[in-house]
């Protein structure tokens, strides 16, 4: 009887086992924490930057230890992404030093980069790490948004020097309850669970607005999807052109090529320093909106 049952109890376990890694990687939790936005904005929409400076808005996203995304962080950074901050980055722990890299790499071909940090739990921790590594490099965070960041005490490395503005997020935990940290922003949400942080209504409502203003620091340029290529007179139609008899039949030199045509979708784009290295700069002033 035990022979029997084995072999069941095996396929079960590893069934069980492939479920779970499908999962991890799906991130099959996040619908339990749905990012929805605050009910008032149904009335009043957030106003929308220029699309030219919410072009050079660069935001990193940080996870904790939550593989099944049960936080929805990853909805978070679609949030963002959709009110059309389309240079986001997201990554795990592990990818602290990746992004840093990457940050400098940025700075180096985009004069007008804004940074904007977003770290969740253990992610709030590296993010934290992340500053403080690229205060020595120069470089200049506009924001940088603590979500559970639990373990973080009132100490002076969790309020970088090279940071313009720190969110610090704070619901309740079972082990560590948080600290408030002092010269920051603290914001608690008491009757709320710690992976509640990251889809919270009021998260979400600041984070939009702090966006808006970061990217009001960008001076007015024009993003390459909206420029019009330099082009060569248009040719006459292909079908009123005579073919010399010498030349191939693949002779195409008239037909209009569509490479020369301007992008008309945003996304999917390359990494945020690829795009940077394609943005064209305007000595005009961002208007007021």
């Amino acid at each position: 009887m035990d022979a029997n049952r084995s072999p069941t109890w095996k396929r079960r376990s590893g069934f069980l086992l492939l479920a779970t890694g499908v999962f991890s990687v799906m991130g099959c939790l996040s619908g339990f924490h749905p990012i929805r936005p605050p009910q008032d904005w149904a009335v009043a929409p957030p106003p929308t930057p220029p699309r030219a400076a919410q072009d050079h808005v660069y935001v990193f996203f940080v996870h904790g230890l939550d593989p099944l995304d049960y936080a929805n962080l990853s909805g978070l950074r679609k949030f963002v992404h959709d009110l059309g901050y389309t240079r986001t980055y997201y990554g795990q722990v592990y990818h602290g030093p990746h992004f840093e890299k990457e940050i400098l790499e940025i700075r180096s071909v985009d004069e007008q980069a804004r940074f904007v940090l977003v770290g969740f739990s253990a992610g709030a921790n590296v993010v934290r790490n992340m500053a403080n590594n690229l205060a020595d490099e120069g470089v200049f965070i506009d924001l940088m948004v603590y979500l559970g960041g639990n373990t973080l005490e009132d100490e002076d490395r969790n309020r970088p020097a090279n940071v313009g503005k720190v969110l610090h997020v704070l619901c309740s935990g079972y082990i560590w309850k948080g600290y408030d940290i002092a010269g920051v922003e603290n914001i608690r949400y008491p009757d709320k669970w710690h992976f509640d942080s990251p889809s919270h209504p009021e998260t979400l409502r600041r984070l939009a607005e702090e966006l808006l203003e970061v990217s009001s620091r960008v001076t007015a340029l024009v993003p390459i999807e909206d420029e019009q290529p330099q082009q060569a007179p248009m040719p006459r139609p292909v079908s009123q052109v005579r073919k010399p008899a010498s030349v191939s039949p693949d002779w195409d030199l008239l037909k209009p090529r569509a490479a020369l045509e301007p992008p008309t979708s945003r996304w999917p784009l390359r990494k945020p320093s690829d795009w940077a290295r394609t943005l064209t700069h305007s000595k005009q002033p961002m208007a007021a909106k």
